[in-house]
């Protein structure tokens, strides 16, 4: 068993005990590394106790929100969530200190406002798989000064009003032709 085959199993184990006293114990003490992919919700509240952890790729399943997450890792900077249908990102607007974020949504874009309150970000990507008449409201997003690259990627027809983000001077936009 190598180093790599650890972090799974520490991770695992967090439903066979106290989760907040093992989270604690164990997660505060463990080096991961940098990178972590997690599918479910029982790590959620748990999170932040992953000190090492620098990216992270999340899918809640289907979990209407995030309200759940604990706090931003410390050294957590890209983080990749994924949304089904019916669900969104409440709850991310306590992780500033983000600077990389993509959102990989089912059918809908996400309502976005929870984004403005991540004043560090710098880096977005919306994605929008299997989409249906996809409408992206940016509004949040105009008080993000951080903010210097934004990429929408949809798989259907979509509309965007950029005159939200028109006043970020050093925003480079990435959309696709039918946007």
């Amino acid at each position: 068993s190598n180093r790599s085959d650890v972090g799974p199993e520490l991770i695992r184990a967090l439903v066979s005990f106290d989760p907040a006293e093992y989270a604690e114990r164990v997660f505060s003490r463990a080096h991961l590394g940098p990178d972590l992919e997690v599918t479910g919700y029982d790590l959620l509240p748990h999170i932040g106790f992953l000190t090492s952890i620098e990216r992270l790729k999340l899918d809640p399943l289907d979990l209407v929100n995030l309200t759940a997450l604990g706090n931003r890792p410390p050294r957590l900077v890209r983080l990749a969530v994924k949304r089904r249908a019916r669900t969104g990102i409440v709850g991310l607007e306590r992780w500033n200190g983000l600077t990389d974020l993509a959102i990989i949504s089912t059918h809908f874009s996400v309502d976005l406002s929870p984004l403005s309150a991540i004043k560090s970000l710098k880096r977005l990507r919306l994605i929008v798989q299997r989409g249906i008449s996809v409408r992206f409201d940016l509004s949040p997003l105009a008080g993000l000064g951080e903010l210097t690259e934004l990429e929408i990627e949809v798989d259907s027809s979509a509309t965007v009003d950029l005159s939200a983000v028109k006043a970020h001077r050093n925003l480079v936009v990435k959309a696709p032709g039918s946007v």
